[in-house]
Protein backbone atom coordinates (compact mmCIF):
# COMPACT_ATOMS: atom_id res chain seq x y z
CA UNK A 1 0.00 0.00 0.00
CA UNK A 2 2.75 2.31 1.01
CA UNK A 3 4.43 1.73 -2.33
CA UNK A 4 1.27 2.64 -4.25
CA UNK A 5 0.53 5.77 -2.33
CA UNK A 6 4.64 6.64 -3.26
CA UNK A 7 4.00 5.81 -7.13
CA UNK A 8 1.06 8.41 -6.78
CA UNK A 9 2.92 10.97 -5.27
CA UNK A 10 5.32 10.74 -7.85
CA UNK A 11 2.90 10.61 -10.85
CA UNK A 12 1.27 13.80 -9.10
CA UNK A 13 3.97 15.11 -8.69
CA UNK A 14 5.21 14.36 -12.23
CA UNK A 15 1.81 16.16 -13.49
CA UNK A 16 1.89 19.16 -11.03
CA UNK A 17 6.13 19.83 -13.03
CA UNK A 18 4.31 19.34 -16.32
CA UNK A 19 1.74 21.95 -15.47
CA UNK A 20 3.85 24.38 -14.11
CA UNK A 21 5.83 24.39 -17.31
CA UNK A 22 3.04 24.61 -19.40
CA UNK A 23 1.56 27.47 -17.22
CA UNK A 24 5.05 29.30 -17.96
CA UNK A 25 5.16 28.71 -21.50
CA UNK A 26 1.55 30.19 -21.66
CA UNK A 27 2.81 33.41 -19.70
CA UNK A 28 5.73 33.53 -22.12
CA UNK A 29 3.07 33.64 -24.66
CA UNK A 30 0.86 36.23 -22.78
CA UNK A 31 3.96 38.55 -22.19
CA UNK A 32 5.43 38.14 -25.87
CA UNK A 33 1.56 39.20 -27.18
CA UNK A 34 1.48 42.30 -25.19
CA UNK A 35 4.69 43.35 -25.45
CA UNK A 36 3.57 43.16 -29.54
CA UNK A 37 0.32 44.92 -29.16
CA UNK A 38 2.13 47.98 -26.83
CA UNK A 39 4.69 48.18 -29.73
CA UNK A 40 1.67 48.66 -32.27
CA UNK A 41 -0.11 50.74 -30.15
CA UNK A 42 2.91 53.26 -29.61
CA UNK A 43 3.80 53.31 -33.07
CA UNK A 44 0.05 54.20 -34.20
CA UNK A 45 0.13 56.52 -31.14
CA UNK A 46 3.17 58.45 -32.23
CA UNK A 47 2.50 58.51 -36.16
CA UNK A 48 -0.87 59.55 -34.93
CA UNK A 49 0.96 62.78 -32.95
CA UNK A 50 3.23 63.40 -36.30
CA UNK A 51 0.76 63.62 -38.43
CA UNK A 52 -1.50 66.23 -37.07
CA UNK A 53 1.36 68.29 -36.19
CA UNK A 54 1.97 68.02 -40.06
CA UNK A 55 -1.55 68.92 -40.58
CA UNK A 56 -0.34 72.72 -38.75
CA UNK A 57 1.67 73.27 -41.70
CA UNK A 58 -1.44 73.07 -44.40
CA UNK A 59 -3.68 73.94 -42.15
CA UNK A 60 -2.55 77.04 -40.89
CA UNK A 61 -0.97 79.19 -43.40
CA UNK A 62 1.32 81.17 -41.47
CA UNK A 63 3.03 77.80 -40.20
CA UNK A 64 3.96 76.87 -43.24
CA UNK A 65 5.24 80.05 -44.46
CA UNK A 66 7.38 79.96 -41.46
CA UNK A 67 8.28 76.66 -41.80
CA UNK A 68 9.70 77.57 -45.83
CA UNK A 69 11.32 80.56 -44.49
CA UNK A 70 13.29 78.31 -42.60
CA UNK A 71 14.15 75.94 -45.05
CA UNK A 72 15.35 79.01 -47.43
CA UNK A 73 17.78 80.38 -44.57
CA UNK A 74 15.42 83.83 -44.61
CA UNK A 75 15.25 85.81 -41.29
CA UNK A 76 11.76 85.28 -39.55
CA UNK A 77 9.82 87.83 -38.01
CA UNK A 78 8.39 87.54 -34.36
CA UNK A 79 4.76 86.29 -35.45
CA UNK A 80 6.95 83.36 -37.86
CA UNK A 81 9.15 83.06 -34.52
CA UNK A 82 6.50 82.49 -32.12
CA UNK A 83 4.45 79.93 -34.85
CA UNK A 84 7.97 78.06 -35.59
CA UNK A 85 8.49 77.86 -31.25
CA UNK A 86 5.79 76.78 -30.87
CA UNK A 87 5.81 74.19 -33.27
CA UNK A 88 9.70 73.74 -32.38
CA UNK A 89 8.07 72.63 -28.74
CA UNK A 90 4.90 70.17 -29.76
CA UNK A 91 7.95 68.16 -31.87
CA UNK A 92 10.65 68.33 -29.86
CA UNK A 93 7.50 67.02 -26.69
CA UNK A 94 6.78 64.33 -29.15
CA UNK A 95 10.70 62.92 -30.13
CA UNK A 96 11.04 63.02 -26.76
CA UNK A 97 8.02 60.28 -26.12
CA UNK A 98 9.54 58.72 -29.31
CA UNK A 99 13.32 58.35 -27.95
CA UNK A 100 11.03 57.45 -24.63
CA UNK A 101 8.98 54.44 -26.55
CA UNK A 102 12.48 53.60 -28.31
CA UNK A 103 14.20 53.46 -24.48
CA UNK A 104 11.64 50.81 -23.45
CA UNK A 105 12.05 48.87 -26.61
CA UNK A 106 8.99 49.96 -28.03
CA UNK A 107 10.19 51.88 -31.27
CA UNK A 108 12.73 50.23 -33.45
CA UNK A 109 16.42 52.45 -34.33
CA UNK A 110 15.29 53.27 -37.87
CA UNK A 111 11.43 54.78 -36.66
CA UNK A 112 13.55 56.65 -34.19
CA UNK A 113 16.37 57.89 -36.65
CA UNK A 114 13.74 59.35 -38.97
CA UNK A 115 11.71 61.62 -36.85
CA UNK A 116 15.16 62.54 -35.29
CA UNK A 117 16.65 64.03 -38.52
CA UNK A 118 13.90 66.34 -38.92
CA UNK A 119 13.99 68.09 -35.44
CA UNK A 120 17.70 68.16 -36.39
CA UNK A 121 17.16 70.10 -38.93
CA UNK A 122 14.45 72.19 -37.72
CA UNK A 123 16.60 73.00 -34.81
CA UNK A 124 20.11 73.32 -37.41
CA UNK A 125 19.02 75.20 -40.17
CA UNK A 126 17.99 78.77 -38.30
CA UNK A 127 19.89 80.45 -35.95
CA UNK A 128 16.92 81.77 -34.51
CA UNK A 129 15.31 78.47 -33.88
CA UNK A 130 18.65 77.24 -32.07
CA UNK A 131 18.23 79.96 -29.80
CA UNK A 132 14.78 78.77 -29.12
CA UNK A 133 16.18 75.33 -28.50
CA UNK A 134 18.78 76.63 -25.75
CA UNK A 135 16.50 78.42 -24.03
CA UNK A 136 14.08 75.92 -24.29
CA UNK A 137 17.09 73.41 -23.14
CA UNK A 138 17.79 75.47 -20.21
CA UNK A 139 14.47 75.72 -18.76
CA UNK A 140 14.21 72.50 -18.25
CA UNK A 141 10.98 71.17 -20.02
CA UNK A 142 12.74 68.06 -21.41
CA UNK A 143 14.10 65.51 -19.25
CA UNK A 144 18.40 65.58 -19.38
CA UNK A 145 18.70 62.06 -21.12
CA UNK A 146 16.43 63.25 -23.77
CA UNK A 147 18.36 66.69 -23.83
CA UNK A 148 22.12 65.05 -23.33
CA UNK A 149 20.70 62.35 -26.17
CA UNK A 150 19.21 65.04 -28.73
CA UNK A 151 22.65 67.37 -28.48
CA UNK A 152 24.68 64.11 -29.19
CA UNK A 153 22.29 63.26 -32.47
CA UNK A 154 23.09 67.09 -33.32
CA UNK A 155 26.66 66.47 -33.20
CA UNK A 156 26.85 63.22 -34.51
CA UNK A 157 25.04 64.87 -38.09
CA UNK A 158 27.77 66.85 -37.72
CA UNK A 159 25.27 70.23 -37.34
CA UNK A 160 26.17 71.31 -34.10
Amino acid sequence: MNEKLQKYALIAEILGGIAVVVSLIYVGFQIQQNTTERRADSIESLNTGYREIALTYVEIKDAGVAWHKVLDGEELTKRDLDVMSDSLFAHLMLLEDTYNKHQQGYIDDEFLAARTSLEIMRVTLSPQLREVYESMKDEGIYTESFIRWFDEEIDKAGAG
